[in-house]
């Protein structure tokens, strides 16, 4: 955007500069081609053509081809190249024609643009280059593109083999023709960017879980055994019908309106910094998240929230050994501790919030009665106790924060 805006402001004060010139003044007339996706055009228009101006003021007139967005404009440059003879293997922009010279590219235009047009201003000045008569030059038909949006995650076991093996080997048959931009769930951009592609597509909830999932064109693949039994036959015939772009992503997201139909299921976790099982679980909850958009996750460090972790420990019934351990998660009237905090049985226990939605339970949590019940517990604990309960759990960082609490309050 930026750059646009910048191109747009150099175009305009190009567009500005005075024509008027001394009837026996000397004016340098040349055309510069130039493109909108060419970061040396831009370079150019925005850093070099002002300083340009500067120098020369009135004795310079430049007429602009920009090439992106117009086919005559191209038609033009192609015929001049013709004219003045530009091998195929020194086409480039940017491009300027100025008397019977050529200058292609940033470097040789800084480097041999000034000396041409003092050597013009010393012969009297020189004309825009004659457009009529060019040589009728049709512009190549351009090559067809499919392009593929392919989101998938790290945890999921089918993705693998197409990221890495399948989607590969059709790079290798269909070359540049095929286009593949891919994106990982873990991230919650890409999440919610396939929950908005799903509901743009219409894929019912039971569908909406499968990944692999691929986009091309109105197409919607899910899972590998679909993505390799339909995809080349639609790559081809998407090629012979001259190619197909991404779906608009601006225009799906920006009528996704991030507000699910379903009631809201709010979920505590408690995680510990360096807990290997809460690495897991994160990416675990991350991929919930793409199948249960209306899932609100409330994080709690457990080195700063023992005392409320604790708390919904004695009021969801967690056994006392596994109190203050982490990866925890709290929604509804369910926990899951450890490794059952898995893809699988948060699903389970998701599905039965689905229509009724889940309440933050943590919300009336009162620290002084929760750490009054909890001195009242743990001081029937002794030091060695707990010494020794941590030296059994093997300096688990998982539980570490258990022996740090029980030992503050000892």
């Amino acid at each position: 955007m930026l750059k646009r805006l910048f191109l747009l402001v150099a175009v305009m004060a190009l567009l500005s500069w005075p024509l008027t010139v001394r009837a026996d003044e000397p004016v340098v007339r040349f055309f510069l081609f130039h493109s909108k996706t060419c970061p040396h055009c831009h370079d150019i228009l925005e850093n070099y053509l002002p300083g340009l101006r500067d120098k020369y003021g009135a004795q310079i007139e430049i007429r602009l081809f920009e090439l992106s967005e117009s086919p005559d404009n191209y038609r033009i440059m192609l015929g001049l190249e013709k004219v003045y003879g530009i091998p195929e293997e020194e086409a480039g922009v940017p491009l300027i024609f100025i008397g019977d010279r050529y200058l292609v590219g940033s470097r040789a235009i800084r480097a041999e643009l000034e000396p041409l047009i003092d050597a013009y201003l010393a012969q009297g000045g020189v004309d825009y280059p004659s457009l009529e008569n060019l040589p009728d030059v049709p512009i190549p038909t351009p090559v067809p593109h499919v392009h593929l949006l392919v989101f998938y995650s790290q945890d999921c076991a089918e993705c693998l083999p197409i990221l890495g093996e399948y989607l590969l080997d059709l790079l290798k048959r269909y070359g540049h023709q095929v286009k593949i931009n891919v994106g990982d769930v873990g991230n919650p951009q890409n999440a919610q960017l396939l929950q908005a592609l799903l509901a743009a597509y219409d894929i019912p909830p039971e569908q909406a879980n499968q990944l692999p999932a691929l986009f091309i064109g109105d197409q919607l693949l899910l899972g590998a055994a679909e993505i390799q039994a339909r995809l080349e036959p639609l790559i081809d015939g998407y090629l012979t019908a001259g190619g197909v772009d991404l779906p608009n992503l601006e225009q799906i997201l920006a009528s996704d309106t991030s507000a699910p139909a379903d009631p809201a299921i709010h979920m505590a976790y408690f995680f510990e910094t360096g807990c290997q099982e809460c690495d897991r679980a994160n990416y675990n909850l991350n991929y919930v998240k793409t199948l249960y958009p209306q899932l609100v996750i409330t994080e709690f460090p457990i080195e700063e929230w023992s005392a409320l972790s604790e708390w919904l420990g004695e009021r969801y019934g967690v056994p006392e050994e596994k109190r203050l351990t982490t990866p925890m998660v709290f929604v509804g009237e369910d926990y899951l501790v450890g490794g059952d905090v898995s893809v699988e049985n948060l699903q389970a226990v998701l599905d039965k919030y689905v229509d009724s939605g889940a309440q933050p339970t943590w919300e009336n949590f009162d620290a002084d009665q929760a750490e009054a019940s909890i001195l009242e517990r743990f001081r029937s604990f002794g030091l060695l106790t707990v010494i020794g309960a941590g030296l059994v759990d093997g300096l688990n960082p998982c539980a570490s924060a258990t022996i740090v609490f029980f030992v503050s309050y000892l």
